[in-house]
């Protein structure tokens, strides 16, 4: 259970289940939601629903204060563009930081996110990578050399594609018992981001025709901002892992027509945020 309080950081979780895999998900995910963190969490939390079926929508009324909802499934990244620009009149106030609390996300230690916080707030630094990662063992989280252990729900490239070159890794802090690194990993939409850049990246998003996850990396890369890493992590994601489970709507460039047949939309590519989205509250 989360002990402590984040005061800058706004939270933002977006559902989207329109068939039974994803909602097995997410009852997994509320579950947790309820043993790790306190009522309190809430007031700095918004759910976007995605046009979910009926179950889907009265599970989160039940478990959630501030639930917005649209009729239309609109993706995930026009979500959080619908939330960086209203936020504050959903939550009265401004925020530093936000991190996106994918629906497939099982926290094990919330309490770093206090840590992720203070160390963005004492230093120059726009992203901190927060996701099951062990900086000894992270020949288990590479993605180009899968082997047995490996983590494949938390598994990135250590290769920086914008630039080619290979991921570094070096101490810059300790926090409470917890190792920070700095590092030239890419920053990912789950990790803890400053609004402000955050904000700036997606007014340039918006202004493309169409973009990918890469363009967002890109982006953020071009800040010329200093991405941390939290050892250890306080997140995987073995909830939605497709590598694991048998049968799930998972990751939209593993399931074909089936996947935009249930009503999905695409994450990763092909992406285009509209600036016009209309929610109503649960």
């Amino acid at each position: 259970m989360m002990t402590a309080q984040t005061e800058n950081t706004l939270y933002l979780m977006v559902t989207c289940c329109r068939e039974p895999t994803r909602l097995a998900i997410l009852q997994n995910v509320v579950q947790n939601f309820k043993e790790q963190f306190s009522d309190n969490f809430q007031r700095d939390l918004i759910v976007f629903d995605n046009a979910s079926n009926d179950e889907t929508v009265a599970l989160l009324k039940d478990t959630f204060q501030n639930v917005y909802r649209s009729e239309v499934n609109v993706g995930l990244w026009n979500a959080i563009d619908w939330t960086l620009q209203n936020h504050e009149q959903v939550l009265g106030r401004a925020y530093k930081f936000i991190h996106v609390m994918e629906s497939d996300h099982r926290y094990y230690d919330p309490d770093k996110l206090v840590v992720c916080e203070r160390v963005l707030t004492t230093s120059q630094a726009t992203a901190i990578k927060c996701h099951d990662y062990s900086v000894k063992n992270r020949h288990l989280y590479d993605k180009d050399r899968q082997q047995e252990g490996s983590h494949t729900d938390c598994w990135i490239r250590h290769t920086n594609v914008v630039t080619g070159k290979p991921v570094t890794l070096d101490l810059f802090t300790q926090d409470e018992g917890a190792d920070i690194y700095t590092t030239n990993f890419l920053v990912n939409l789950h990790n803890v981001l400053r609004i402000d850049a955050m904000k700036q990246v997606f007014d340039k998003l918006r202004a493309m025709d169409n973009f990918d996850e890469q363009s967002f990396q890109r982006e953020f890369h071009q800040l010329n901002a200093c991405t941390l890493l939290l050892d250890g992590g306080c997140f995987d994601m073995t909830f939605g892992d497709k590598h694991k489970l048998k049968q799930t709507m998972m990751g939209s460039g593993n399931n074909g027509d089936a996947f935009s047949r249930a009503g999905y939309a695409e994450t990763a590519v092909r992406l285009r945020l509209t600036g016009n989205v209309s929610t109503v509250r649960l």
